[in-house]
């Protein structure tokens, strides 16, 4: 598992830098926070997961910050549901190569600086 905080994921750079780090670690589920996007789609995701063999969830962008997406092998993970709130996106699933039923959490903890 992979958990980045990308400040933005606007440009391809990012895109291609996630994809890279996905690739080379295997990574089987991935926790991304601050995408800053309202249009995450299934282009977006399998562009940055470097194939379609993945499902995904996100929440919506929050004042011009926030966003979460956590995307994840379809081969490893089995989704059961999903809940979201303010700065956090939570998956209920089965972990495959186990069995476990787990859930994981995605949060987004925003600091004020003063």
């Amino acid at each position: 598992m992979l958990t980045f905080n990308v400040r933005g994921l606007g440009g391809k750079i990012k895109r291609r830098y996630i994809m890279k780090l996905v690739g080379d670690e295997d990574i089987d589920l991935l926790c991304v926070q601050e995408t800053k996007r309202e249009d995450i789609s299934n282009w977006v995701c399998h562009a940055m997961w470097g194939g379609m063999d993945c499902e995904w969830k996100s929440t919506p962008t929050i004042n011009m910050g926030g966003s979460l997406l956590s995307i994840w092998k379809k081969d490893k993970f089995e989704l059961i549901s999903h809940f979201r709130g303010f700065a956090y996106l939570g998956l209920d699933g089965v972990w495959k190569e186990n069995g476990e039923r787990v859930v994981i959490i995605n949060v987004y903890a925003p600091c004020n600086r003063a």
